[in-house]
């Protein structure tokens, strides 16, 4: 890679116009990251990544399904959990569930004191560009990789199987990685929102997710 200039920091954290901003202006840009959410996949707090708005990720490519275990990474918009509006993120692209694009954390530290810190996945409302490269705080390169090894167009045949998975009547939903106890799904009347927990170790996440979408079905919780 050529040399990089990082450009200065704010206070304030990026919004959906700053990044449509530098989309209208470059097809790549250097982004400062702000919390530690995909530690586990070499983002680091304080840190920069480099991202390819004219390439989009991948979905995971699970050992289970004969891959190799990696997973793309990239710049998004969605809502957290716990929050009521989308906001801009870096995260984890978990594939298409229905016509639905997910995304998730991966920490490196699961706990936070004595208190376990659970990764967690979600809906992505708009996917801008894949993660190409990682510095740290200090502008050392933490890996890189050659966008033209990413897809053109974002992906779009759902890779997360289940019944009625594009017809689910809610406001949001939740996918809980690294679950201390069983795999299991919860719906919770008040936030109308459905929680699928995905076990440790779990070989296969999107298993874990098509017999959540399932019970969901089952139990009477999808619309017909």
């Amino acid at each position: 890679m050529e040399e990089v200039h990082f450009p200065s920091r704010r206070i304030t954290l990026m919004t959906l116009a700053d990044v449509e901003a530098i989309m209208s202006e470059t097809s790549q840009a250097i982004i400062p990251i702000s919390g530690d959410c995909l530690e586990g996949a070499g983002v680091v707090d304080g840190g920069w990544v480099a991202v390819d708005f004219t390439k989009f990720p991948a979905p995971p490519r699970y050992k289970s399904k004969g891959g190799d275990g990696s997973i793309d990474l990239c710049l998004c918009y969605g809502v957290p959990p716990g929050r009521r509006g989308p906001i801009v993120m870096s995260k984890a692209y978990d594939g298409v569930w229905g016509n639905w694009q997910m995304v998730s954390t991966r920490y490196k530290n699961m706990w936070i004191g004595n208190q376990p810190r659970l990764n967690w996945g979600t809906r992505a409302e708009r996917i801008f560009g894949v993660i190409f490269a990682s510095w740290d705080q200090d502008g050392n390169l933490l890996w890189e990789r050659d966008p033209d090894s990413f897809l053109d167009r974002l992906w779009t045949a759902p890779t997360i199987h289940g019944d009625n998975a594009g017809m689910i009547a809610l406001q949001d939903i939740v996918i809980i990685y690294d679950w201390p106890g069983e795999s299991h799904v919860s719906f919770d009347l008040e936030t109308r929102r459905y929680s699928i927990r995905i076990a440790v170790n779990e070989s296969d996440p999107g298993g874990v997710v098509q017999r959540g979408m399932d019970a969901i079905k089952r139990r009477g919780w999808a619309a017909t």
